[in-house]
């Protein structure tokens, strides 16, 4: 009796584990599809209101309702604090608090980097270009982050469930 009620409690939590390890995929694309949302609310802000970047940042981190948003919150914070020169600037110390929250890759960093770092330094053309280019990125991105989401989350659920069915036959 004992050792079957250990052996369920064993499944269970290694299929837990699988679960949880395979969401992680499903919470990158949303924080993508986020991070897209958010940047278009930000091309709005600026180009057609014309409203500063602080309170930009204020407005759309409002919209949002993840960890992406409290990037931009932080942002304004820093920016608002004048503790940095520059919109990069506040994205690295931003992106440093919250990096625990978010899933993004390298690639997506340089492109979310590199769109901060122009951030502001052209004209409302220029802007709205540098939107463009990086939501198209983005939108690559997302679904490069889907694929896998298909491919690994079924994968990593069955793994949990094996992995646990394996310790329990090795224990037995």
């Amino acid at each position: 009796m004992i050792k079957l009620l250990g052996s369920i409690i064993i499944i269970i939590s290694a299929t837990l584990m699988g679960i949880i390890y395979s969401q992680k995929f499903s919470i990158k694309v949303n924080q993508i599809r986020d991070i897209e949302f958010l940047l278009n609310m930000l091309e709005n802000e600026i180009t057609f209101t014309s409203t500063p970047l602080v309170q930009a940042f204020i407005n759309i981190s409002n919209k949002g309702c993840n960890s992406v948003s409290k990037l931009f919150l932080l942002m304004s914070e820093e920016l608002k604090s004048k503790k940095c020169n520059s919109v990069y600037d506040a994205f690295n110390l931003s992106y440093d608090s919250v990096k625990e929250e978010l899933y993004f890759d390298n690639d997506e960093l340089q492109v979310i980097g590199s769109f901060m770092k122009s951030l502001g330094n052209t004209d409302t053309e220029g802007q709205k270009k540098n939107f463009n280019i990086t939501i198209k990125k983005l939108e690559s991105f997302e679904k490069k982050a889907e694929d896998m989401c298909t491919k690994n989350a079924k994968l990593y659920r069955y793994l949990g469930v094996c992995a646990g069915t394996l310790i329990v036959i090795i224990l037995i």
